[in-house]
């Protein structure tokens, strides 16, 4: 009630001056100000912002990324950022001591496990009318997984990962066979893996494999893990799911040596890439970029678009969104709704980008300053933006361990341990197992 006085009061100082000094165009000079008025007012109101999540994220990770553009642009806002640091912030722990926070952010599917169970989400839908944001500036692809439930809209992504093909430029070299280009298809990456797949010395070298739980969760496919209507798992009744197993698990291995080369490894196949060096080319998510630069520096290496099938040509992965949204228990959610909205400016989102972070505008501005503040900013980032990424399917809250059972059958599925359809039917089961564990807690 004081806010709204305040506000009140500042409108009717501003008419009141105005008609003392004002006759014939007192009325729509008078209209104006009352407008700028308010919408001063509205901008310089007071409010407490608490941000949280359970993702691991450091309050100084934050402020780089977000935290201190906020405290400039609503120098009248006071932001808090609850870190996870152990017993007593975890979610469950917040929950039960009824803690509050009002944006919660986490990756697409970790955001819908951590928030659906606990039934904080909220629906932004007529928050993001009253404040105009422009959904249309996102990246539909970005955004569909949302707009899919029936929960309405109850994240943004603010931020995103993409699947690019790495390649070491080094093995290449060696064998003398020209890097991979923007553009390929799987088939033609299964025939330079199978040149690239090698034995030299005690060394054994291949061309590709893919990390399963990644490909899985952002199949280039869109199928979903878990059907929406029924909340059953899909892996052993869409029949898309047949031929992504044949098209990531089975080919690719059946080139000889990779299959005993995986049977043999010491480490997931993302290890082997960049410890080992043993790996030439590595389909990955783009944040490896950012997040691990002194690793990356000791590799000479470089980025193509992820390949794609013939049937779907400039169709890539789907997009590894990082989701933030208004929680229920927010005190002040029309205050919250200005900043996701300054969240997804051009000035925030060139920020991010600039920085390594994939954006989620379509701006080609600001895509064009993807890693140009990073020590990789001559690496070939347009790769990111080569395809059009994949639709995000409906994302259930048990989606993460749902993909992670997929993921694992996949893995047998590339060493030979089992064919596809058994794979399929135990993927099914474990996967229903695992539902009804979850329901029940």
């Amino acid at each position: 009630m004081v806010k709204m006085g305040k506000a009140i009061g500042v409108i009717c100082i501003a008419a009141s001056l105005l008609s003392a000094c004002s006759s014939g165009s007192k009325e729509k000079v008078g209209n104006d100000t009352e407008k700028i008025a308010l919408t001063h007012a509205a901008e310089t109101e007071a409010a407490e912002i608490v941000f949280y999540s359970q993702n691991g994220a450091t309050e100084k990770s934050f402020n780089e990324l977000f935290g201190d553009s906020l405290r400039k642009k609503f120098p009248d806002y006071t932001f808090k950022f609850i870190e996870r640091t152990g017993t007593g912030t975890y979610l469950a722990d917040l929950m039960a001591a009824k803690t509050h926070f009002d944006i919660y952010f986490a990756s697409v599917g970790h955001y819908e496990f951590d928030v659906f169970p606990f039934d904080f989400q909220y629906d932004m839908t007529e928050l993001i009318k009253k404040h105009k944001v422009d959904l249309n500036r996102l990246d539909p692809s970005m955004i569909s997984g949302v707009e899919a439930s029936s929960h309405g809209i109850y994240a943004l992504p603010v931020m995103t990962n993409a699947m690019v093909l790495y390649y070491n430029k080094t093995i290449f070299d060696r064998f003398g066979v020209p890097y991979p280009k923007d553009g390929m298809t799987w088939d033609e990456i299964n025939e330079l893996s199978r040149k690239m797949t090698r034995k030299e010395g005690d060394v054994q070298y291949i061309g590709y494999a893919p990390f399963p739980n990644y490909m899985i969760y952002m199949n280039p496919l869109s199928i979903p893990n878990i059907d929406k209507q029924t909340t059953l798992p899909t892996i052993n009744q869409n029949e898309g799911w047949k031929k992504f197993f044949q098209s990531f698990f089975v080919t690719p291995a059946e080139i000889p040596g990779v299959r005993d080369y995986l049977l043999q490894a010491k480490d997931h196949i993302v290890n082997q890439f960049l410890y080992q060096k043993d790996v030439a080319m590595l389909p990955y998510v783009s944040g490896l970029i950012p997040a691990w630069t002194e690793l990356l520096g000791s590799l000479d290496w470089d980025i193509v678009s992820l390949p794609t099938f013939k049937e779907t040509p400039g169709v890539g992965a789907q997009p590894y969104s990082v989701y933030y949204g208004i929680t229920k228990m927010a005190r002040n959610k029309d205050a919250a709704m200005k900043v996701l909205n300054y969240m997804l400016s051009d000035e925030i989102q060139k920020g991010l980008a600039r920085t390594g972070n994939i954006p989620v505008i379509k701006s080609e501005a600001t895509r064009k300053e993807l890693g140009q503040e990073t020590v990789f900013k001559n690496k070939n980032w347009g790769a990111v933006f080569y395809n059009q990424m994949a639709p995000v399917p409906y994302k259930g809250p048990y989606d993460v361990q749902i993909a992670a059972i997929y993921g694992s059958y996949g893995t047998q599925v590339m060493q030979g341990k089992l064919d596809v359809n058994t794979a399929l039917r135990k993927a099914e089961e474990d996967a229903l197992k695992k539902i009804q564990e979850l329901q029940n807690q």
